[in-house]
């Protein structure tokens, strides 16, 4: 059985709906046929590289650097209600999350439906004109609600 690993940063208070996303989409997947079925499972602090989760934490500062900056300079109660607003947390208050996801019996590739899982941690940038996508592929980039690594095993 092929197995979909994500490490990603996640606030706590986040940690349930985002599993239950994951559970929809293999409610869908199976409904549709991609796999027979898909286990869920999330484990709050899981063991990684120490490098992994200091390269999360910084691709999250990275990604959000802009509003970073602008409420680092605000006082503190009004800096957390502009992260509130902008939908940011902090990444050194967030912990690791894995969301391991066991597939029975795929059907197409699993590094697709890999993908496919990905997208409830990164949506997809809006996309208006097709000439703009290939000229401008930064405006098709978009940060991570919750950055993350992904393992694929079989």
């Amino acid at each position: 059985m092929p197995n979909i690993c994500f490490d990603c940063l996640v606030p706590d208070v986040e940690i349930d709906q985002l599993a239950g996303r994951f559970r929809t989409l293999s409610d869908i997947l199976t409904r549709d046929g991609r796999v027979a079925g898909a286990d869920i499972s999330v484990s709050d602090n899981p063991q990684v590289a120490p490098d992994i989760s200091k390269q999360l934490r910084q691709t999250y500062r990275d990604e959000h650097h802009e509003l970073f900056e602008s409420i680092e300079q605000a006082p503190r109660d009004v800096a957390q209600q502009r992260m509130t607003e902008h939908g940011l947390f902090d990444p050194d208050a967030a912990q690791i999350h894995r969301i391991m996801i066991t597939l029975d019996s795929v059907s197409g590739s699993v590094n697709q439906i890999a993908m496919l899982y990905s997208r409830l941690l990164t949506p997809p940038a809006p996309t208006s004109d097709p000439a703009t996508m290939l000229f401008d592929e930064q405006s098709l980039e978009i940060p991570a609600r919750y950055p993350w690594t992904v393992i694929v095993t079989r």
